[in-house]
């Protein structure tokens, strides 16, 4: 127990009832295990919150940079390679038609090696751009999609896929690639989607802007 609430258990084998002396030392014993715990729990819960501090402050300094879109969308591709620790990224804006989006910025690869546009209305990109939120394929070599053939190309294998939205308005995707299997956690994703909102609203003024 710390701070007043169960956080599990422990227990020991011996012989015979255990006397008031070694029962006293199996509390103090708990104390400090639950005490332990809760103190590595709350300094991965506070660098939790530092990074996400950290994300809104970039996004405020690049919207009061008042840098173009351009190259506003390179630097989140960037940033979000460096975020999520991923081999490449892409921050990726819906046409007009709203059926393709623009790979305006991308980091981790050469520019001839992707496509300028990705058609969404059949592609595993669909989903997260439909209906919003995080979309993971950590099994894209085995997923038959021809719109992402050139991540498999690259040696990615695992991808993870965010709404970039801003007032109920869908303004296109950061696409993380992995070359090994990746995952995100609660706070990882949680922070995806911080990420992805701050770069909405990136994005969002630097259209305003231009």
């Amino acid at each position: 127990v710390c701070l007043g609430v169960p956080i599990g258990s422990f227990g020991v084998k011996i012989k015979g009832s255990p006397g008031a002396v070694v029962a006293a030392a199996l509390a103090a014993f708990a104390h400090q295990l639950s005490s332990v715990f809760e103190r590595e729990r709350l300094q991965d819960r506070l660098q939790h919150y530092t990074d996400r501090l950290e994300v809104l402050n970039e996004f405020n300094q690049l919207i009061a940079s008042g840098i173009q879109l351009s190259k506003m969308t390179r630097m989140i591709a960037r940033e979000s390679a460096y975020r999520f620790s991923a081999d490449v990224a892409f921050c990726a804006l819906l046409t007009e038609a709203g059926d393709e989006l623009d790979l305006q910025g991308a980091y981790g690869c050469p520019s001839n090696a992707f496509p300028a546009l990705l058609s969404v209305s059949d592609s595993l990109l669909s989903h997260s751009v439909r209906l919003g939120g995080i979309m993971s394929v950590p099994d894209l070599e085995h997923k038959d999609d021809p719109t992402l053939q050139f991540l498999r190309a690259m040696g990615i294998t695992c991808i993870h896929c965010c709404t970039v939205e801003v007032l109920g308005e869908t303004l296109g995707a950061i696409i993380l690639g992995f070359r090994a299997v990746t995952f995100l956690d609660e706070d990882e994703s949680a922070m995806f989607e911080e990420f992805a909102q701050g770069a909405a609203v990136a994005i969002g003024n630097a259209r305003t802007r231009e």
